[in-house]
């Protein structure tokens, strides 16, 4: 998940999967789409992205910046 996190920080906080996924073999780790998108989905869970669906077949990650996190509920 740290990975994840410090390439969205290198590309300004923002990136496709698509492009996302391929830094990350690129720097050697082995990970497969379905690995990705339960990464993507836990830390969108924790509020620290958002992922936006722009097409059937690719995504855009972005970075949440801590003054825009939501508030879980019973913490309003």
């Amino acid at each position: 998940m740290f990975l994840v996190l410090q390439i969205l920080e290198e590309r300004g906080g923002r990136i496709s999967d698509n492009e996302l996924l391929l830094e990350i073999k690129r720097r050697g780790e082995d990970i497969s789409r379905s690995e990705l998108n339960k990464i993507l989905m836990t830390l969108e869970v924790y509020g620290l992205i958002y992922v936006e669906s722009v097409s059937l077949k690719e995504k855009i990650i972005e970075r949440i910046e801590e003054e825009r996190r939501y508030l879980s509920v019973g913490e309003d």
